[in-house]
Order: C-alpha cells, then sequence, then structure tokens
C-alpha cells in the first residue's frame, strides 16, 4: 500500500519505482499505438505483394511468363522488422500483444527472404521457361544416349544435342553430341559426331547415340523450373493467406495475423 506525507501534500513516499513504471507503462502504450501504424502499412504491402502473385499465377497457368514480377518484387519490401520495436517498450506490453508482435515480426522477415528466393528464381527461369512451353507443342529431341565398352561392361552416358531436331519429323542419320570430358585443368567439351543407332553394336569407333524421350528428361527441361516457380509463389499466398483450412494444421496467415496484432495495439493504445 502506497503511505502519504499529508504535510507535503499528498505527495506518495517511496515512489520512484512506481513512478519509473509509470513512465515505462505511458511509453509502452505511446509505442503501442505507433507499432498500430507500423503493422497496417506492412500489412499492406502484404496484400500488395499477395496481389501481384496471383496475377503472376494466373500468367503462369496460361503459359505466359509474368515477365514483369521480378521488377514488382524488387520494388516491394515489407517495412517491418526488429527496428520497428526498438524504443516502444514493447516489454511493457501484455503478453497477448508481445507474443503475436514478436511472431509477426519474424515471419514477416521470413517473408521478405522468400520473396527475394522467388525473385532471384524468376531472373533465370524465364527462357527456360518459354523454351519449354514451345517445345510441348513440338516437342524437340535435345538429348541423346551413348555407350561406352568399361572393364565391367557397357556404360551409357546422357549428352546434349549440339542441334536439337524435331522429335515430329524425320530425324537425322547423324547428329553433332557435346561430350564432357575430363582434363587436368577441368571439364572440358568437346563437340562429336553421333550415329544415330537403328540396330546393332551399340558401341563403335565414333559414338553411336540414341535420341531420349523428351518425357523422360523433364527435370533437364523447363518443366522442372516451372513446378519450382509455382510452387514457390504458391508457398508465399500460403503464408500470406493461410493453408490447410479446416484442418489440425491450418495456419491463418500472416494477412489475418497482421489485422488481429493491429486490433490489440490499438485497444493496448486507447486503453486507460
Amino acid at each position: 500500500m502506497v503511505q502519504w506525507d499529508i504535510v507535503r501534500g499528498l505527495i506518495p513516499l517511496n515512489d520512484g519505482g512506481a513512478k519509473e513504471r509509470g513512465d515505462r507503462g505511458t511509453a509502452a502504450q505511446k509505442g503501442a499505438g505507433d507499432l498500430e501504424k507500423d503493422v497496417k502499412a506492412a500489412n499492406d504491402k502484404v496484400k500488395e505483394l499477395n496481389e501481384k502473385l496471383i496475377a503472376a499465377s494466373e500468367k503462369l497457368g496460361n503459359k505466359e511468363f509474368p515477365a514483369e514480377l521480378t521488377k514488382e518484387l524488387a520494388a516491394i519490401n515489407i517495412p517491418f522488422d526488429a527496428t520497428n520495436l526498438e524504443g516502444k517498450q514493447v516489454g511493457s506490453l501484455p503478453g497477448k500483444v508481445l507474443r503475436p508482435l514478436l511472431s509477426y515480426t519474424t515471419s514477416v522477415q521470413d517473408l521478405n527472404k522468400t520473396k527475394d528466393s522467388l525473385k532471384n528464381l524468376l531472373g533465370i527461369a524465364q527462357p527456360k521457361m518459354e523454351k519449354f512451353w514451345k517445345e510441348e507443342k513440338e516437342p524437340v529431341l535435345n538429348y541423346s544416349v551413348i555407350f561406352r565398352g568399361d572393364q565391367k561392361g557397357t556404360l551409357a552416358e546422357l549428352v546434349p544435342v549440339k542441334e536439337p531436331f524435331p522429335m515430329g519429323k524425320e530425324w537425322p542419320e547423324s547428329f553433332t553430341i557435346v561430350k564432357t570430358t575430363k582434363t587436368a585443368q577441368g571439364p572440358k567439351n568437346e563437340d562429336k559426331k553421333a550415329t544415330r543407332w537403328k540396330k546393332g553394336e551399340l558401341t563403335g569407333n565414333e559414338p553411336i547415340a540414341i535420341p531420349l524421350d523428351p518425357q523422360s528428361a523433364a527435370a533437364l527441361s523447363g518443366e522442372e523450373i516451372v513446378y519450382k516457380l509455382s510452387n514457390a509463389m504458391r508457398d508465399i499466398r500460403e503464408l500470406n493467406e493461410g493453408k490447410d483450412k479446416g484442418t489440425t494444421s491450418e495456419t491463418v496467415g500472416l494477412l489475418k495475423e497482421g489485422e488481429d496484432l493491429a486490433a490489440e495495439l490499438h485497444k493496448a493504445f486507447t486503453a486507460r
């Protein structure tokens, strides 16, 4: 119980600690108001990012590369990190506000990193994806298998075809492959003429090659990067929107977390 000094005009005795706590509480209350604005600004950027990803996903679904997304991702940064908490006396906030605040801070930092990874992937994806979509309509033989003898038997080697040829047209009797050999200076690529195998021995003085079915070379074509890009965009949207609705592993998503956090910060700011 606080003791009062009547002589000095109702000034509490030993009130230094109480005053310090009160100052921290006032600073935390003001900090909550500032953080509410910061969280709302960050959430607006999350919404903008999500809208860009939705539009890009629609383009991918139509087999059109979202070329503008690279610049858009570079221009978007979710403006919330640990520096927003400095000087806000967040340690004096109620646990129901502090815990989601710290969680939101970490999630936004993770989102910015994931966004930058997607931007980097986009930079290398466009030519591969456009080539893949074109070759989906007109399949091209990009790879062949050649064979060589070994002490233990015959070995197969996968090699690129220097000038890929259409699968649906007449195949050439011979073509140039790119063979990699080891040297003292490191791997070296050499062009070699190969004869397309029809029948008989698989090894000879010159390489004998069998064209590789494009469908079995998905990991070597643009198909794999199409999946990687689609999945990367989906992962970011799930982080923002939540996932697994109605299941035990349901997540609410960063957008809802931000809305709820801003509401709690507003309550802390207006509390009396």
